[in-house]
């Protein structure tokens, strides 16, 4: 895991109080956040909506599958981990349906022990996620520091009236003379402009 110290975001999702609150003290025992609650799935989308949450625990009286994909599509595209409580005889069909969308399943049960070990599979899945979100930010990164370099470029070669090839080595140029990424040489140029 990241550190020690990692809180994570939780919103539970059930109309069952008693379960709710169980659920609540449970959570923050266990290095988790003091939970938002919905008692529906519109609460829940407009709360998911407002804010990030690093997991969501959905509990649903009886399930149907118009509210099932609702789920599968609204809240599986965030960067979020997804469990859904199910009774043991709902458990395959309901794999079959969300697993696809990367959403865990646990059994309602009355073991603690089998929760919490629930509970640190979704931690792990937590930390996938961050790990993915960060690579695709450098990702992200690198893409407008190329696509500033381009517009650096083109405007030497509209500004100066030199050729494309002429273009990049007075900035490469300029990076070195300065001491300076590409990136940063490019910025002053697009500045000066």
């Amino acid at each position: 895991m990241e550190s020690e110290n990692t809180r994570y975001s939780t919103l539970i999702v059930s109309g069952y109080r008693k379960f709710t609150q169980s659920l609540k003290q449970i959570l923050i025992e266990n290095e988790f956040d003091d939970p938002c609650i919905a008692e529906s799935i519109n609460d829940a989308k407009r709360l998911a909506d407002s804010r990030p949450f690093d997991i969501i625990l959905i509990r649903l009286s009886a399930p149907d599958d118009a509210s099932l994909a609702h789920i599968t599509q609204q809240l599986a595209k965030k960067s979020t981990c997804t469990a859904v409580f199910t009774s043991l005889d709902s458990y395959d069909s309901l794999f079959e349906m969300l697993s696809p969308s990367g959403i865990y399943l646990i059994p309602l049960t009355p073991s603690k022990q089998m929760l919490l070990y629930s509970l640190d599979w979704l931690k792990a899945g937590c930390e996938r996620v961050k790990q993915n979100d960060r690579k695709n930010l450098s990702f992200d990164e690198k893409i407008r520091q190329l696509r500033m370099v381009n517009r650096a470029i083109w405007l030497l070669i509209e500004r100066d009236d030199i050729t494309e090839e002429q273009a990049q080595k007075k900035l490469e140029a300029m990076a070195k003379e300065e001491n300076i990424t590409r990136a940063e040489a490019a910025e002053k140029i697009i500045s000066q402009k």
